[in-house]
């Protein structure tokens, strides 16, 4: 899911959140929606959408089952 673009083509995105889901197998279809852009809502949504292990992009998280990646 990535925020509207203004513009057509390339543009960057250095202030938006963007989540990026990627399966492999099968995966969960529902209809959940995110709640807002706060790591919880991020990390929430993920459990109920998708299938172990995950990993969250840009902050330090204390989760079980879950990488992250910074810098």
């Amino acid at each position: 899911m990535v925020p509207k673009q203004p513009r057509s083509g390339l543009v960057a995105l250095s202030s938006e959140f963007v989540v990026l889901a990627g399966t492999k197998g099968l995966f969960k279809k529902n209809r959940l929606t995110i709640k807002s852009d706060k790591s919880a809502d991020l990390i929430d949504y993920a459990k109920k959408t998708g299938n172990e292990p995950f990993l969250f992009i840009g902050e330090v998280i204390n989760e079980k089952h879950w990488m992250y990646c910074i810098n």
